[in-house]
């Protein structure tokens, strides 16, 4: 997922983060993040403590080239992590958590710590083109043919606090 923050309650930022798979766990079925960069110290510090996400720092590029396609870079120091152009079409449709919930489960620093966020906007389908991804920073996931991607703007996004698995 890339995700563009225009505002929150630590600011605006910019997110990349890979999602591998999904786990069962006592019965209940969890996402976990397993790799994630951003390019705010407050999202960074506030993610570890509040939900665990193991987040890190990298400095984002995000440039609109037009209403329908953005140009992202990521990049750590002088390393390139991530180069995108993502660009949007079609008609746009609504799509909500309330649907598709995600319970995410972090194992962070000898915790395990589980969130549900709550999340609707409006979606179009995605044309993403991936340039380059360094594999050593970020999973290659120029190698995968994604099923469905989409482009969900304006999109609201609400982290409750998390709980401990039970």
């Amino acid at each position: 997922m890339l995700v563009n923050y225009h505002r929150s309650p630590v600011g605006p930022y910019g997110e990349l983060l890979f999602i591998p798979a999904l786990y069962t766990i006592k019965g209940r079925v969890y996402f976990t993040i397993s790799k994630i960069y951003v390019d705010s110290q407050s999202s960074l510090i506030n993610g570890r403590k509040n939900w665990g996400i193991p987040k890190e720092y990298a400095d984002f590029d995000w440039q609109m080239e037009n209403k329908t396609t953005a140009k992202i870079r990521v990049k750590c120091g002088e390393k390139e992590i991530f180069n995108a152009t993502i660009q949007k079409t079609g008609i746009s449709f609504p799509i909500s958590t309330a649907l598709m919930p995600f319970r995410f489960l972090q194992d962070f620093e000898g915790r395990q710590i589980i969130t549900s966020p709550k999340g609707s906007g409006w979606a179009k389908l995605a044309r993403p083109k991936i340039h380059a991804v360094n594999p050593d920073y970020f999973p290659d996931i120029s190698l995968m043919k994604p099923l469905l991607s989409l482009s969900v703007e304006p999109f609201r996004l609400t982290f409750p606090p998390a709980e401990g698995l039970k």
